[in-house]
């Protein structure tokens, strides 16, 4: 989940293969996980959410993903990192930390709705591109 989290939100306004790709992939080196789904050794996104914390949003951003763009292109934005960080944090919180969970959650009509409405309030959400494309990436092709 933490890989499709950091692809949905680092791939908005952003080249792929020159800077979502790479910085999911050096994520993946940092925690130990396979950058490629599906995998064995999926790492719950609870994980994902304490080692953000851990570091804080700065020095995750600029240390481990090597990448600080913000959710916007102004000064102040919200660094794309936080809005990861807030997806996760949401995500976890409507039970979410793994990508079967997120299948579950997909097929609850009532926690779907519940949980899109807390992740429209993240940094850099604009028209919904970003969680559409999240549910494609955990397996729901029909919802891009």
């Amino acid at each position: 989940m933490s890989l499709c989290v950091l692809d949905a939100v680092f791939s908005i306004n952003a080249d792929y293969d020159r800077h979502t790709a790479p910085t999911c992939h050096r994520y993946a080196t940092w925690a130990g996980i396979s950058p490629y789904l599906p995998t064995s050794d999926e790492q719950p996104l609870s994980r994902f959410v304490t080692q953000v914390r851990t570091a804080g949003v700065e020095d995750f951003s600029a240390h481990v993903l090597r990448n600080r763009q913000r959710t916007r292109a102004h000064h102040g934005a919200p660094r794309k990192a936080e809005a990861a960080l807030g997806y996760a944090e949401i995500l976890t919180a409507h039970g979410v930390n793994t990508l079967a969970e997120a299948d579950a959650l997909l097929a609850d009509t009532d926690r779907l709705k519940s949980a899109e409405r807390h992740l429209a309030g993240t940094p850099g959400h604009g028209s919904g591109a970003r969680l559409a494309y999240l549910w494609m990436l955990v397996g729901a092709d029909d919802r891009i």
